[in-house]
């Protein structure tokens, strides 16, 4: 099992373990008067939240196949990491909770790491490419998007070979076409990241003066950027 499956694998238990919301449930919070709906299910859910649900993620593909993968990265120029393949072949843009038995239901996934500020789906990572990067900074990928006045975005870079994991990049929305050199590493890998997360998430509540900061530091990451 590789590192960032075993990451994956270690907050989807936490999210079981804590009673999560999923992504219908999350979802709803997001439209008045309704309030987000813990462990939402077709059967629990009225009419009205149904409809929302469907029309918002009636055609979410939670995970990818490799042959997705491939067939919607076709125009990016480079070649991805390993890692990425890992981390979308598992989610596509959210994680599971738990490991369940029907691993293409929406109603077992959550969003990562929260509604507003989350992985983007691979769809919309290779739209934003082919919009805004692929004249002006052809190697980087956003995988992450802060919905908040700062708009901060994460993103990875590809290879003319295919590397086992690539720098996660920090910046913002209006300087993503800077150049690399200009940007700021967040984390020295995208499994860095996520080992960071799965720490950070079964810690959560034993709470010493430092121990973000640490954990976050362990992993190479840098605290003072850390507020996903």
């Amino acid at each position: 099992m590789s590192p960032i499956i075993e990451a994956i694998k270690r907050i989807a238990n936490t999210a079981q373990q804590k009673n999560y919301n999923n992504l219908p449930g999350t979802l709803l919070g997001y439209y008045p008067p309704y309030k987000s709906v813990l462990n939402a299910t077709p059967e629990n859910l009225t009419e009205e939240q149904l409809e929302i649900v469907n029309e918002n993620l009636g055609n979410f593909q939670p995970r990818l196949s490799l042959e997705q993968i491939e067939e919607i990265i076709k125009p990016y120029q480079f070649k991805l990491p390993q890692e990425f393949y890992d981390f979308y072949k598992t989610g596509n843009g959210c994680l599971p909770i738990g490991i369940p038995q029907d691993l293409d239901s929406i109603y077992n996934y959550q969003y990562f790491p929260s509604y507003t500020q989350s992985f983007v789906t691979l769809q919309e990572a290779i739209s934003c490419y082919k919009g805004v990067l692929l004249d002006y900074n052809p190697r980087l990928l956003t995988i992450c998007h802060s919905y908040d006045e700062a708009e901060v975005v994460l993103a990875i870079v590809g290879n003319e070979q295919k590397q086992q994991t690539s720098p996660v990049f920090r910046t913002y929305s209006d300087c993503i076409n800077d150049e690399l050199s200009e940007k700021d590493i967040f984390f020295p890998s995208l499994t860095n990241m996520m080992l960071a997360y799965a720490e950070l998430y079964e810690h959560k509540g034993k709470y010493t003066e430092s121990w973000k900061d640490d954990i976050i530091s362990k992993y190479g990451g840098k605290p003072e950027w850390f507020y996903w």
